[in-house]
């Protein structure tokens, strides 16, 4: 599917930011998203998520509205980011490095060859 959204802009109303994006996919008729986010939020994601991941999140939540592979889904024009979408965004954006444990042989602990290994 070809997608093309494009970011009009934000308003700060309470304690929420609502982004707009026109999105265009294989029809190539335009529509109209808003997308909103309680701005505590961005401060409950352990200071992981930025003012500025913003419209990044948001479009990666209009992109999930409009999966294909929903059979007969209408996708929503006024989404909200929630909790979950905000770990999904940033397990993508930022994944969780695995940790290679090198073995240390020490004095105690000899290294021992592999069978068959001889000198």
């Amino acid at each position: 599917m070809n997608t093309s959204i494009h970011f009009e802009g934000f308003v700060v109303v309470a304690t929420n930011r609502v982004y707009s994006f026109s999105v265009t996919d294989h029809s190539d008729e335009a529509r109209a998203f808003s997308v909103k986010i309680q701005a505590e939020l961005f401060s409950s994601a352990s200071g992981r998520l930025k003012f500025q991941d913003g419209p990044a999140i948001c479009v990666h939540r209009i992109l999930k509205e409009m999966d294909p592979e929903k059979p007969n889904h209408s996708p929503a024009s006024n989404l909200t980011i929630t909790k979950q979408d905000i770990e999904d965004y940033l397990n993508v954006q930022f994944p969780k490095k695995t940790v290679r444990r090198r073995f240390i042989p020490s004095a105690t602990n000899p290294p021992t060859e592999p069978a068959g290994l001889h000198r």
